[in-house]
This record gives C-alpha cells, structure tokens and sequence, in this order.
C-alpha cells in the first residue's frame, strides 16, 4: 500500500498473499481483497514502532475465480468467472461473512453494484 506524500508515492506497507490479487476494494475502513478464490478482509494494526500493517480479519472461500469485488455498506458482492454472482453481508457479531444470496452459475466477465436494490452482471 502506498500513500502520495509531497507528489512522491511512499510505500507504508506490503502483505505477501497466497495467490493473484484481482481487485482491491475500501470497505468500512478495511481493505477487502479477492485473492484467487478467496474474498480476505483486512484491518489495519498500528505496531509498536508506529508502522502500520495489514492483518488478516475474516475471510469467504467457496469461490473458483474471484475476480470483482463491489460493496455498499455491509454488503458484498463478489463476480467469479465461473460461478456467477454471490452476495455476501459481513456481520460483525460472527466474525466474517454470510451468504444472503445463492447464485446460479454463469460466466461472469464483469459485475457492478450500482445501488443497494439493484445487482448486475455483464454476461
């Protein structure tokens, strides 16, 4: 991760991952990633010596490809090129994620979440 600090990028912090990194997203002051099929949340920690880092929160498998991640609010939704659409809800209380939505399965080349009412897939 970096940070633009006068007209220099600078980077504060870096996190090794098991896999490609498809699509990085802000999430309630999180980093929420798809990393191959895993969707990983990430707080961040402010250590001893006043560095910041990432650490690994809660996490959803069950994906093939995650490659799209939008979210508005709690909400997440998740594109996989193979299984379709998935929407997820991060709940606080459970410590991670629960599927509100099953999807059929479709290739998904792209996804949007244009508002809370409205999901759509790009077929």
């Amino acid at each position: 991760m970096f940070i633009v600090e006068e007209g220099r990028l600078q980077l504060i912090t870096e996190k090794e991952t098991k896999g490609a990194v498809y699509s990085l997203n802000a999430f309630n002051g999180k980093l929420l990633a798809a990393i191959n099929q895993k969707i990983q949340l990430y707080k961040w920690m402010l250590r001893d010596d006043g560095t910041r880092e990432l650490q690994s929160e809660c996490g959803h498998h069950g994906h093939i490809l995650a490659l799209y991640v939008q979210t508005r609010g709690d909400f997440i939704a998740v594109g996989d090129l193979m299984k379709s659409i998935s929407l997820l809800i991060y709940k606080v209380k459970r410590f991670g994620y629960e599927i509100v939505f099953p999807s059929s399965y479709e290739y998904m080349p792209n996804l949007r979440l244009l508002c809370s009412q409205e999901l759509t897939g790009l077929f």
